[in-house]
Formats: C-alpha cells, sequence, structure tokens
C-alpha cells in the first residue's frame, strides 16, 4: 500500500510532465488533500497562484489527480469515475468530496 509521501512524490512528477505542457510551474494544494481508504486525492493549481495568491495564474478546469493505493496507479477524475465501484462513489459524496470541490467550477 502506498503511503502519502510516496503518492505526494509520485503526483509531483506528474505536475512535472503536465508544466511543459501548460507552460506554467504547478504545484499541490496542500490544503485540499483527502485520503480514502483505497485512493488519495490530490489537488493542485499554479505555484505563482498557490504561493502568491495572484489570480491571473489560476487554472481553469484542473481535475484533481487520484491516486490508487493499492496499485499506484494515477487517473485524472473524469479516468477514475470511469472506474468507480459503486460504494467509492458513495463513499465521495458521504465525505462531501464532491460537494467541497464545486469551486472548481465557479467563474471568479
Amino acid at each position: 500500500m502506498i503511503d502519502k509521501g510516496t503518492a505526494y512524490n509520485r503526483i509531483n512528477t506528474v505536475l512535472l510532465e503536465m508544466e511543459k505542457e501548460v507552460g506554467l510551474k504547478l504545484k499541490i494544494n496542500d490544503n485540499y488533500f483527502y485520503d480514502f481508504y483505497d485512493f488519495m486525492f490530490f489537488i493542485y493549481d499554479s505555484y505563482e497562484y498557490l504561493v502568491n495568491g495572484n489570480n491571473s495564474f489560476a487554472l481553469a478546469g484542473n481535475l484533481p489527480l487520484i491516486i490508487d493505493k493499492n496499485e499506484g496507479n494515477i487517473y485524472t477524475l473524469i479516468d477514475f469515475t470511469d472506474e468507480l465501484e459503486d460504494f467509492k462513489f458513495e463513499e465521495l459524496l458521504l465525505n462531501g468530496f464532491l460537494e467541497k470541490k464545486s469551486y472548481l467550477f465557479e467563474e471568479f
């Protein structure tokens, strides 16, 4: 089973690859980390937005990255929901994940 430190490092490796595509330094938002029984959710945004609060650098449409703690596979939320079993989806709802993340879709 993967621990938080290992998961954090693996997600950062993915973010480094994503930086090449978006042209911005990316950072995990430590204020929004979710650890469930089988998986962990990592929210990220641009470094400039998270560290300096510069709204001009806030990313739009950045979905959480999810790591399966048993297999180590990393998914986007869209890919992950295709793989979800019903009880896992209910776990997300019960823990308020889907409600808490509604800010991802709000306009500022």
